[in-house]
């Protein structure tokens, strides 16, 4: 049978696009390394932890100690405080990430479809809006934080923060993370045919409002021995029961054996246990602060059921899916493409972490924090000051804190 060339042209367009690999990106708010089961966690967890088990879960993944600058170093691979978006916004845009290039840009210039669902918190208002930075669908709020039933930020005088693209959402009803899990559904759904990159940052588990975590009564229930922990298990298991039917969608279009999903949190938790095995949590530089729990699945690239001790940053996401789909990344980058690492084929280049806005910096297992030296292969709780005998790292450190805090 002889093709038209028309008709072979759209043929092989169509071909092309059901081999590019298409990439989720799945954040929890303030969910703590040692939260889901895959980590030792108290709270099931079976759709983290399935992801886990069909994939890689990273031991060394680091995040800032809060929202916005690790949202900022995702999405644009580079550090932060270079755009002035070193700690957490607060009501008002930073002037500088204007002219960032995202992820969301880089790969719908490529032909992807691009969606954000979920939280922002990295711009309020024109240019720094999610549609303005490159994602073409947009469904979540702009703030830091949400009351999970009536979207309503505090922090915003007590308005309403849901948005459809740059129109306020008036009529959505439901509990936040049900509605962003059925809109993630829906994106996958209507754009498997093609090649999507979704970025599903979920609200929960961070505080609400004045009440904190906000939970459904039925979902309460369902950890009676967890007493003071129940609203917050409830808000995490519900989070998970959300990612596994965004999963489910995604086998149900075909397109699961050809996407790389991965799932991480943003910062550590603000108390409680999930911080198990370190000291620190949310808003500071140790360990339960900075390091997160981060799971990665991709069949056929990804080995099932391993585990990468290398240190991961932040500003690895947007050259790793650049990496993996084959599209060339922003020429200004902080961070590399971390596949081989996850796969298991190589290790990442040494190489010095910077940590904003409570600045640390890590060294493979090393880690210098205020001044003090850790050697968190044996000291995870930092406990122990090396500074006194190590001078050499302490020096190597110095030296590199100073290079990667310069605005470039």
């Amino acid at each position: 049978m002889r093709l038209l060339p028309l008709a072979a042209a759209v043929l092989s367009a169509s071909l092309v696009a059901a081999e590019r690999p298409n990439v989720i990106w799945i954040l929890a708010d303030d969910l703590g390394y040692g939260d889901p089961g895959c980590y030792g966690g108290s709270i099931p967890t079976p759709a983290i932890d399935r992801l886990a088990a069909d994939g890689v879960r990273a031991t060394a993944a680091y995040a800032a100690p809060v929202c916005t600058p690790t949202r900022a170093s995702m999405l644009t691979g580079r550090y932060a405080h270079r755009f002035g978006m070193g700690g957490a916004l607060m009501g008002h845009n930073a002037p500088g990430f204007a002219g960032a290039v995202t992820a969301a840009a880089v790969l719908g210039r490529a032909g992807y479809a691009t969606a954000l669902v979920g939280k922002w918190h990295l711009g309020y208002a024109a240019p720094c809006r999610p549609t303005d930075m490159g994602f073409a669908t947009f469904f979540g709020h702009l703030g830091g934080k949400i009351d999970y039933f009536t979207y309503v930020d505090s922090a915003q005088g007590g308005k309403r923060d849901l948005w459809d693209g740059t129109e306020a959402d008036t009529t959505t009803t439901g509990y936040s993370t049900d509605i962003f899990t059925e809109r993630a559904e829906r994106f996958i759904a209507a754009n498997a045919k093609q090649p999507f990159f979704l970025f599903l940052a979920y609200n929960a588990p961070h505080y609400g409002g004045a009440s904190g975590v906000q939970a459904r009564p039925e979902d309460e229930q369902r950890f009676p021995k967890l007493k003071k922990r129940a609203t917050y298990a409830a808000a995490v298991a519900r989070m998970d029961d959300g990612i596994g039917r965004v999963m489910a969608a995604l086998t149900a279009s075909g397109a699961a054996q050809r996407t790389l999903v991965v799932f991480a949190s943003d910062n550590g938790p603000s108390g409680g246990d999930g911080t198990t095995p370190f000291a620190g949590k949310k808003a500071g530089a140790g360990e339960g602060g900075v390091r997160v729990p981060l799971v990665a699945q991709w069949p056929g690239q990804i080995p099932a059921g391993t585990t990468c001790d290398q240190p991961i940053h932040a500003i690895d996401w947007l050259p790793t899916a650049c990496a993996a789909t084959r599209v060339p990344p922003p020429s200004a980058q902080d961070g590399v493409d971390v596949l081989p690492a996850l796969s298991g084929q190589q290790k990442i280049a040494e190489r010095t972490l910077l940590i904003v806005p409570k600045v640390a910096v890590v060294r493979g297992t090393w880690k210098m924090n205020e001044g003090h030296l850790y050697d968190l292969a044996k000291d995870p709780r930092e406990e122990r000051d090396q500074a006194p005998s190590n001078p050499e790292m302490v020096a190597i450190l110095q030296r590199d804190l100073l290079r990667l805090s310069e605005k470039r």
